[in-house]
């Protein structure tokens, strides 16, 4: 709800009639409002914004309010850095899980074809007598590393 704002023409004519071509100021033409106090509030004028009767106080909560802003930001920024310091100790903790888990899986796998390993060595140790009576076939396979034309010419 806007109030009406009342304005007294002889004052008006007055300042505007008293100094030729000089533009009245913002401040002298807000002196010809009758009822200045009701609509200072919805008047915006550069340099009046702590002016009127209560204007100690209009200062007083201004400044109160932009402090404890500053504050809330610093706040808000000191929160946003503990929430981010929070995140890197959790994902520290989710990899230092991870590789526990990771590690166990591996020793299992490793002891299961570990105990394999030992069960052929055992089954080819009690076999060995038997197979050491037959024939055996070894197959000697050139070194890859020795260049083709060499290779005919060595002794196995």
């Amino acid at each position: 709800d806007v109030p009406v704002c009342i304005v007294d023409g002889a004052a008006l004519v007055a300042l505007i009639t008293g100094a030729p071509r000089v533009a009245p100021s913002d401040a002298s033409l807000m002196t010809c409002i009758v009822n200045r106090d009701d609509v200072e509030n919805f008047v915006k004028v550069p340099g009046s914004r702590f002016v009127g009767t209560a204007r100690e106080d209009a200062a007083a909560t201004y400044i109160a309010a932009t402090r404890r802003m500053v504050l809330q930001q610093r706040e808000m920024a000191r929160r946003k850095r503990e929430v981010a310091a929070a995140c890197v100790i959790q994902q520290g903790w989710r990899s230092q899980q991870l590789l526990a888990r990771t590690k166990a899986q591996v020793q299992q796998v490793m002891e299961g074809r570990s105990k394999i390993l030992k069960e052929l060595m055992f089954k080819f140790g009690t076999d060995y007598r038997q197979r050491a009576v037959h024939r055996r076939v070894e197959v000697h396979v050139h070194s890859i590393s020795i260049p083709e034309r060499r290779r005919p010419g060595m002794d196995n």
